[in-house]
This record gives structure tokens, C-alpha cells and sequence, in this order.
């Protein structure tokens, strides 16, 4: 009878072991995702049509913030949240601090078909290989504000800036249909509000963002 309880009690606290193990590898596992998600990286989501084709609306992301010191680079995909806007906003860094940004576009689309333009910094054109131009959009390729110094010759327009201290300038990649630091209601945005690097997409399309 003896030996029967001592089975018996030796089962129950096996299986009592093998419930801590799991609930402790459970809460390990939370500890960690928590801790990643807020010192290493966040997931967040796209929303709409400004960076196609490289991102889709509802494309989900890993953006890596990486303890808080990333450093943006010419060409990385961000999410940022200026302080001046309603909602995070995901786009690429076209020129950071110090760099004059030119823009050149015409008004004439028997030319330049749906407005395809050439963007400089620094004097030197970027090579875009990324960039789409879909319709024409007036209100979103035209920069607003006083800090651009705007010219004009025949049916093409140059505009340029420069970029202030410890700010970039930031461009979706599908350049009609963005509103970015080309639009009075975003302008430049200050290197503390970059939530971080984009650096994969997880759904629909799973792979490196570029």
C-alpha cells in the first residue's frame, strides 16, 4: 500500500514539474518577444500606396531599431512619426542633414509622360532604380513651403533646399502618389522621430525590404 502511494505520489509531482517547465518556458519566451519588440525591433504595418512597388498596402514589417541607436542611411526604408503628423508614416531617406536636394520636373507630360523626374544631391542625380511614377498627382509632387527656392525654364521646374541639423528628407518611392518631407504637412523630419529601419517584410510578400 505504501509503495503504491509513493508511485503515485511520485507521478503527480513528475507531472506538476513537467506543468512548471512549461509555464516557465511559456513565460520565458513572452519576456524575450517583449524585450525584443521594444529594444531590438517592432512589427508595423503599411498603409497605403506611397512606397509601391517595394511595399504593398498591408504589407507587414520587422523595423529594427536596434537599442534605440540606429543610424539612418542614405536609401534605408523607415518608418518615422513626426511630431507634426496624425499617423506613422513609412518612407526612404533621400538626404540627411547639410545636403542640398534638387528636384526637376515638368509640367509638360507629353514629355515626361505621368511626371517622371529626376531628383539630385548634393548636384549628383540619384540613381532610383527603385522609384515609380504612377498618374500625376499636382498635390503631392509639388513641394510646399518657404524653404524651397523654386525656378522655372520652359515647362520645366526646379526646385531645392537644403536639409536642416539632424533631419533628413524623406521620399516614398511611388513619387506621385506621396505625401513626404515634399509636403508642408510632413517637411523634414528630425532623426527622433525615425522609429527605425524596415529590414523585412513578413506578409503578403516574405523577403528583405530594399
Amino acid at each position: 500500500m505504501q509503495e503504491e502511494y509513493t508511485k503515485e505520489t511520485r507521478k503527480e509531482n513528475k507531472t506538476t514539474s513537467g506543468l512548471y517547465e512549461i509555464v516557465e518556458s511559456l513565460v520565458l519566451a513572452i519576456v524575450c518577444v517583449i524585450l525584443i519588440f521594444t529594444f531590438i525591433a517592432r512589427l508595423s504595418i503599411v498603409s497605403g500606396a506611397s512606397m509601391n512597388p517595394t511595399l504593398r498596402d498591408r504589407d507587414y514589417l520587422i523595423v529594427s531599431n536596434l537599442f534605440f541607436s540606429y543610424n539612418p542611411k542614405h536609401g534605408d526604408v523607415v518608418v518615422a512619426e513626426p511630431d507634426n503628423y496624425h499617423e506613422p508614416i513609412v518612407k526612404r531617406v533621400i538626404a540627411k542633414e547639410g545636403q542640398e536636394v534638387k528636384i526637376v520636373y515638368s509640367m509638360d507630360l507629353g514629355r515626361y509622360g505621368d511626371c517622371v523626374y529626376d531628383v539630385y544631391v548634393d548636384g549628383v542625380l540619384l540613381e532610383e532604380d527603385y522609384a515609380f511614377y504612377d498618374s500625376f498627382n499636382y498635390l503631392y509632387i509639388a513641394p510646399s513651403g518657404s524653404h524651397w527656392t523654386k525656378t522655372s525654364e520652359g515647362t520645366l521646374i526646379t526646385v531645392t533646399t537644403i536639409v536642416p541639423e539632424d533631419h533628413l528628407f524623406l521620399m516614398g518611392d511611388n513619387r506621385n502618389n506621396s505625401k513626404d518631407s515634399r509636403s508642408s504637412e510632413i517637411g523634414f523630419v528630425h532623426e527622433k522621430h525615425i522609429v527605425g529601419k524596415c529590414v523585412f517584410r513578413i506578409f503578403p510578400n516574405t523577403g528583405l525590404v530594399r
